[in-house]
């Protein structure tokens, strides 16, 4: 071929010797992808009309989609557990077979004070403040009596003594000094353990010894407990202070009082919030 027949032989895009009119140099055709086959041929080891692997049939979800009705990835089939837990009627990870499992508990009743009025309506039955038994007007007056027949008894040998140091003298200046200061200090002996039975014995521990023999008991009317032994002695001093001031007067009606009261409580038990109960 001569080097006027218009064609470029050197290399592509090379525009060194071109002459107009001429084409350019032919490029070769793309060689096939292996993923890619030439369109309208199937692909490596397909046949004819036979759906590719990547392209789902018609009706069939695509891949990592979940088909109608079946739920997707993570989430628990209908009546199955999740992740995690145990299924109904199994005990859970880490628990004995034997164990139930824990349950929330209601907190407990907590009954108000003694005295009080629970503000929730009445508790339910085997919960609240024990009752209580008042002590009734006759035990306490019998009580009573025996208090101050033991308060008499305690004065007697101070009165013997004095009697006797009068007795044995023929005037009243041969009357014993010695004896007399001796019935002295037995009367004081004697109130002193009159103060002690009557007032601190029984505010301490709740009875004197005619309440003690008459099964009953004074205690304060909040908790039930002996109110102490300054209540014990004040309340005794209460009432001599008082029945003396109005002649005896209050002195009765202290004593009477406990017939039409609801709690069987007498005036000073009124004043000092204390009951007599019977004891258990």
């Amino acid at each position: 071929m001569s080097e006027g027949s218009g064609q470029n032989w050197g290399r592509p895009g090379d525009q060194y010797g071109d002459q107009p009119g001429d084409k350019p140099f032919p490029q070769p055709p793309a060689a096939p992808s292996w993923d890619q086959p030439p369109g309208g041929q199937p692909g490596y080891g397909q046949q004819p009309g036979q759906p590719s692997y990547d392209q789902p049939q018609p009706g069939q979800p695509q891949y990592g989609q979940p088909q109608y009705g079946q739920p997707s990835y993570g989430e628990p089939q209908y009546g199955q557990p999740q992740y995690g837990q145990s299924p109904p009627g199994q005990p859970q990870y880490g628990q004995d077979p034997g164990q139930q499992p824990w349950t929330p508990q209601a907190p407990a009743y907590q009954p108000p004070p003694y005295g009080q009025q629970n503000p929730w309506g009445a508790p339910p039955p085997g919960y609240g403040v024990p009752t209580v038994d008042y002590a009734s007007w006759g035990s306490r007056a019998l009580a009573l009596i025996l208090d101050t027949i033991f308060a008499f008894l305690v004065f007697v040998p101070g009165l013997v003594v004095i009697i006797a140091a009068a007795a044995g003298a023929e005037n009243e200046d041969e009357v014993s000094g010695a004896l007399v200061a001796l019935g002295v200090l037995l009367l004081l002996a004697g109130l002193v353990v009159i103060l002690w039975n009557q007032g601190w014995r029984q505010g301490s521990v709740g009875w004197s010894w005619g309440k003690q023999i008459m099964k009953i008991k004074l205690v304060r009317a909040a908790d039930a407990r002996p109110p102490g032994g300054w209540v014990g002695i004040g309340r005794l001093f209460l009432r001599s202070v008082l029945g003396n001031v109005t002649f005896g007067v209050y002195t009765l009606l202290t004593y009477l009082w406990p017939l039409w009261d609801e709690r069987n409580q007498s005036l000073d038990d009124k004043m000092l919030s204390t009951l007599v109960v019977r004891a258990r």
